[in-house]
């Protein structure tokens, strides 16, 4: 886990980012610390934030936005500032720049994830682990009926935000948004779901996360300064 994300860890993940097969990154960083000033922002992203009711909220949105430019910017060798971005037709993030990098970025409580890698559709999804979530009812709702088995299959709240995540990151990988039925989807934690590539990731204690990204298999590195 990394605070600051610090410029050498970054420079050498960007000469890796050259290898064959790309390989997968993925980065966590604290968002609830002033360590991404907001002045690398777009007037968009500020204004994003600034709609959010509570402080501490808005701070963790400008933390996550702010830290994924240094990131990217680090990736690109660009002033973080500089990063232009733009979105696919369903909605999907990406940066405008032909060429660049692919990424995701999720984040929850106190933490964002961000998965980065070249020639590859990417998505990831961190959730913090909530005793008080209404899994069963969101699962009746939104998930498959091979998905539901697994989880009336699989003891502990974990179960619940381990299936969300795993859906959650293929689902962003695709970049269809809410085009694509939620229960038209059938994932499990642990397996791929072809074409997909799809990996649980253990980033922090109380939190579930997984990543999902197309072509050759290969094991994500979670990198720190």
């Amino acid at each position: 886990m990394i605070e600051e994300l610090a410029p050498e860890p970054i420079a050498n993940a960007r000469r890796e980012l050259l290898r064959e097969p790309a390989p997968v990154h993925i980065w966590l960083w604290r968002t609830d610390i002033e360590a991404f000033p907001a002045d690398v922002l777009s007037a968009s992203e500020r204004a994003a934030a600034a709609r959010f009711r509570f402080p501490r909220d808005r701070t963790r949105a400008q933390s996550s936005r702010a830290g994924l430019r240094r990131l990217l910017g680090g990736y690109l060798e660009a002033p973080p500032e500089s990063l232009v971005f733009a979105v696919g037709a369903e909605g999907k993030p990406r940066l405008a720049s032909a060429g660049a990098v692919s990424f995701n970025l999720s984040h929850s409580g106190i933490y964002a994830a961000a998965v980065v890698s070249r020639d590859r559709k990417v998505g990831i999804d961190l959730e913090r682990v909530r005793p008080d979530a209404a899994g069963r009812d969101i699962a009746a709702r939104f998930f498959s009926s091979e998905e539901r088995a697994w989880l009336e299959a699989t003891p502990g709240v974990e179960a619940f935000f381990r299936l969300w995540t795993a859906k959650e990151a293929v689902l962003k990988a695709m970049g269809t948004g809410l085009s694509t039925p939620l229960n038209a989807l059938s994932v499990r934690p642990g397996e791929d779901a072809p074409p997909w590539n799809l990996r649980e990731l253990d980033l922090a204690p109380g939190y579930a996360a997984a990543v999902a990204f197309d072509g050759p298999p290969a094991e994500p590195q979670i990198l720190s300064a």
